[in-house]
């Protein structure tokens, strides 16, 4: 392929190069789709799970673009909770490289994951967004909070960027669906 593409013409290279493009934006797009059909027929078995060990799983999986950006990940988490391991795996994943994605360029990436554990009496009078009655006021619950130093969104948004491959910034700024 490189001494095909080293004999075309200048428009020619343009040409396969956006075709090139197209092509990995495509098979991005496609394995985002898979991934997001799993979460909605995959099993929703709920386990005791080790909480600490999924994040540190994920700072394994992500140790080169961690490295590379000289990003803090900061936790305090020590409890299990009952989750689907997997899909707070990939929540987990998905906030993480969002975090090191739209992190400021002068600026190295802090990212803090912090739990509490309370009664759902308590939570649900600390976030008054929550449905009422959505959480059993006398069940424990573990609370986890993400924050990081990036580039943030305006608030006007807050609801378009948790839809389904909705962006706010162009493709050329930054990368994925």
């Amino acid at each position: 392929l490189e001494t095909e593409y080293a004999v075309l013409s200048d428009e020619g290279k343009h040409f396969f190069d956006r075709m090139n493009g197209a092509a990995i934006r495509m098979r991005t797009l496609i394995d985002d789709l898979l991934a997001y059909s799993h979460t909605n027929t995959g099993e929703h078995a709920f386990e005791k799970a080790n909480l600490l060990t999924i994040i540190e799983e994920v700072k394994t999986d992500l140790s080169v673009i961690i490295l590379q950006k000289n990003a803090v990940i900061e936790t305090d988490i020590k409890s299990t909770a009952l989750v689907n391991a997997s899909q707070f795996r990939q929540v987990i994943s998905n906030l993480v490289t969002n975090a090191l994605k739209f992190s400021k360029a002068d600026l190295p990436p802090h990212i803090k994951i912090t739990s509490q554990m309370g009664q759902g009496a308590q939570f649900q009078t600390k976030n008054p967004g929550l449905p009422a009655g959505s959480l059993a006021a006398k069940k424990d619950y573990t609370h986890i909070s993400f924050s990081d130093n990036g580039i943030g969104f305006d608030p006007e948004y807050k609801h378009k960027i948790f839809q389904l491959f909705q962006r706010l910034h162009s493709k050329e700024d930054y990368e994925g669906t």
